[in-house]
């Protein structure tokens, strides 16, 4: 018995040109390479530990660097994580404030199919053809 799917969705070419502006994607984080940096500092940080802990003494000193240094990093990469998600942070926050204001000017167009224009009511120096709506966003 075979199954057939029988929903979809058809838009026209003249609905997607007239269609409001996407809203801007989510800012992204840091990424896979940075989750294995701070990975290789824990690691690298807990196994100094594990070297000041053992019985011999000769190697303590090595651990104590190897844990100090591998500390620093972490905490440097964490730092340099938070300001780079800020800025990120930021950047959105300002797209999403022109994208807020190019949805209130969409919602003020009108679309005449007669002569394929857009045009603010009142403001005849808005006409333009439907394909440059973006320039009235």
């Amino acid at each position: 018995m075979a199954q057939t799917s029988l929903t979809g969705m058809n838009q026209t070419n003249r609905s997607l040109r007239l269609a409001p502006p996407p809203p801007p994607p989510p800012p992204r984080g840091e990424g896979c390479l940075f989750g294995g940096l701070l990975f290789l500092c824990l690691m690298g940080g807990l196994i100094g530990v594990g070297i000041v802990l053992a019985e011999n003494t000769a190697p303590q000193l090595a651990g104590v660097g190897l844990f100090v240094a591998c500390a620093a990093g972490f905490t440097g990469l964490l730092i340099v994580a938070n300001k780079n998600s800020r800025i990120r942070k930021a950047a959105h926050a300002q797209q999403i404030a022109r994208w807020r204001q190019a949805i209130a000017n969409w919602e003020r167009l009108y679309y005449c199919s007669r002569n394929d224009i857009v045009f603010i009511p009142g403001n005849p120096e808005t006409s333009l053809p439907a394909h440059e709506l973006y320039k009235l966003l």
